[in-house]
């Protein structure tokens, strides 16, 4: 305001020079002082009206400056969009209509530093045209009245919100397609720079990532936390021959099968397309890795709870010996894991594990493990898997093309890499995907190294619920001291702690399933046989013959799947959890409803039509996430 101080100069020499004129001439004319005296009257009135004006135009000017600031602030890790943000937010509230306030331009716009740090200065700049003072540039009285300088500036202090924050996203194989897996990772990443920052560690800020696919791995260093699961074996009191009937022959398949009527002697747990192991049998054709049948029974074969059938082949094309002799078992197949640390081909405990039974699924799925111990995830072999099929051959061959074996493995025969597709891999840990959770952790660049290494993996179909509860259990309290390094001993903290949330973001690119696969289903000509039931791959809810997702039917799964989503939300947010839902890509209306009312408000459901959609989303949650606060 270099006008005003040149003003103020000219007033009291006005004053002066009156004094002294009125000491010379005390006969000085009243007319003569009144005009000599017009002149600083004039200043008086100009300086009080500019004045005031230039103080409201500083004033919107910093209303402007900080609006931009917090708006450029919640962008922050995104550098690009920090100085596209100040200008947006700084013209919105200096200008009207594109004219400056009160006529006022804007001489120096305000700029972000490069690179952005976690406080930044912005300043701006305006020049305010004078009313009354420019009559003082007449004459020459005063050179610099015609317009008036101001300045003010911002200060942004950015400071993340206390907070525990789980990524539950999906990596299944579905995610390779339509670059999925890149655009998630991108915007992940973002994301996590929003909320850090410049700094690779912010106070009161925890990050975890919970990859899942149709299982989730914990990691093998927390085998404390399971129990090797056993199956019954049940002693066989009677096993004999049934109807045979004859088969098409050839290489895949044997020109003379039979039933084979089991009596138990105790009453069994099999349910129907199960595969379960009969040893002991003198008669080698009733021994294998079979598909035990409780349903459809033939008429050879008397139905019963502690009785069930299945196909056998003697190898000969004869008729094997009935009743069969020796001391005979039936088994489902038992978890036989390598000994040792899991390497890429022994076979040990990777680090997946099965769903519990609920409540400890649903409503108390953050329950720990010392309240109820996880099953280790195992994949039997159907390397030797005997069944008979829709054309009435007797499968029992895996390298046989056509043959169903879904995981065809053998201790000297295994590969989990799960890259390759669902086919190239075979072994017990098949399904398991690779990377493990990351528990909650401070770094921003482990984190971002966890994001860094997802990759699409193959096999079992996708299971969000069993994603979301893992989420769930990386924020309970529950889990206070269980995940070790680097997870600070004291987290996950209490619910509900002063100052601190807990927010889990979920994302998903597809609806749940499971991918259907095992023996063909009745086609109509399998006779007194009976259609075979449907089967899937194992998931972290085992195959679909053991009815653990709802029923025995692919779209019994989904629903029930869909179900535990919606229990399992209300659950977590009960707690005091936000949650944020992100559907990829997919546009299936029941799961669009169930993402909704998942999500703690209907905005903080998402969904991204295609992948160059999801940065914006996730822009949009770290915004909501991000807390800042003006410094100066």
């Amino acid at each position: 305001m270099q006008c005003i101080g040149h003003f103020s100069r000219l007033f009291r020499s006005t004053l002066e020079k009156l004094g002294g004129n009125f000491r010379r001439n005390e006969r000085g004319s009243v007319g003569m002082a009144l005009a000599a005296g017009f002149v600083p009257l004039v200043a008086i009135v100009g300086l009080s009206v500019d004045a005031g004006r230039s103080y409201m135009v500083r004033a919107r000017l910093s209303q402007a400056l900080d609006a931009a600031a917090l708006a450029g602030g919640r962008s922050v890790g995104d550098n690009a969009n920090v100085q596209a943000d100040v200008t947006k937010y700084f013209n919105a509230n200096f200008f009207k209509d594109g004219t400056g306030y009160l006529g006022a331009t804007v001489t120096q716009s305000p700029t972000v530093p490069s690179p952005v740090g976690d406080s930044f200065t912005i300043s701006s700049q305006a020049t305010l045209p004078t009313t009354f003072m420019q009559l003082l540039t007449v004459g020459g009285l005063c050179t610099t009245c015609s317009s008036i300088t101001v300045e003010a500036s911002a200060t942004i202090t950015r400071s993340a919100r206390g907070m525990e924050l789980a990524l539950v996203l999906d990596n299944t194989g579905s995610m390779a397609s339509n670059n999925k897996m890149t655009a998630l990772k991108d915007a992940a990443t973002s994301l996590v720079n929003q909320l850090y920052g410049s700094a690779d560690t912010q106070p009161n800020l925890y990050v975890s990532v919970v990859p899942f696919v149709a299982q989730v791995n914990v990691g093998n260093q927390h085998s404390d936390w399971t129990v090797t699961p056993s199956h019954t074996q049940y002693t066989v009191s009677d096993l004999r021959r049934g109807g045979a009937n004859s088969g098409t022959g050839g290489s895949s398949g044997n020109p003379y099968t039979y039933t084979a009527c089991a009596t138990t002697s105790a009453v069994h747990d099999f349910k129907d397309g199960m595969l379960i192991d009969v040893s002991g049998a003198s008669q080698s054709a009733y021994n294998g890795r079979v598909q035990v049948r409780t349903t459809s029974w033939p008429s050879s074969c008397a139905a019963g709870s502690n009785k069930f059938w299945y196909v056998l082949d003697n190898g000969t094309g004869s008729a094997p010996a009935t009743p069969a002799t020796g001391t005979i078992k039936a088994q489902r197949p038992p978890v036989t894991f390598a000994s040792g640390g899991y390497t890429q081909s022994n076979g040990a405990w990777r680090g997946c594990v099965e769903a519990r039974n609920d409540p400890y699924e649903t409503t108390s799925a953050d329950a720990g493990p010392t309240t109820q111990a996880f099953n280790k995830a195992f994949w039997p072999s159907t390397q030797t898997f005997k069944f008979y099929d829709t054309s009435k051959r007797l499968r029992k061959n895996c390298s046989v093309s056509g043959n169903w074996c879904d995981n065809d493995w053998s201790s000297g025969s295994i590969n989990e890499d799960g890259g390759s597709g669902d086919s190239g891999s075979y072994g017990p840990n098949k399904g398991c995907p690779a990377l493990t959770v990351a528990p909650l952790q401070q770094s921003k660049q482990s984190v971002l190294g966890v994001i860094n290494g997802m990759t699409p993996w193959y096999g079992g179909g996708t299971n969000i619920p069993i994603g979301l509860a893992w989420g769930w259990r990386a924020l309970s309290p529950n889990y206070r001291g269980l995940w070790g390094d680097p997870t600070p001993a004291n987290l996950p903290l209490d619910y509900d702690t002063e100052n601190m949330e807990k927010v889990l973001v979920l994302l998903t690119d597809g609806v749940n399933e499971v991918i259907p696969h095992g023996p063909p289903g009745c086609d109509g000509t399998q006779g007194s046989y009976g259609c075979a039931p449907q089967e899937s791959d194992y998931t972290a809810y085992g195959r679909l013959t053991e009815g653990r997702m709802g029923g025995t039917t692919l779209t019994a799964a989904t629903t029930e799947m869909n179900s535990r989503i919606t229990t399992l939300c209300t659950a977590i947010k009960a707690k005091g959890v936000k949650i944020y839902t992100i559907i990829l890509q997919e546009n299936d209306n029941d799961l669009k409803a169930v993402f909704t009312n998942c999500a703690s408000k209907p905005e903080y459901a998402f969904h991204a039509p295609s992948s160059s959609d999801l940065a914006g989303v996730f822009n949009t949650i770290g915004n909501q996430l991000s807390s800042l606060r003006l410094s100066k």
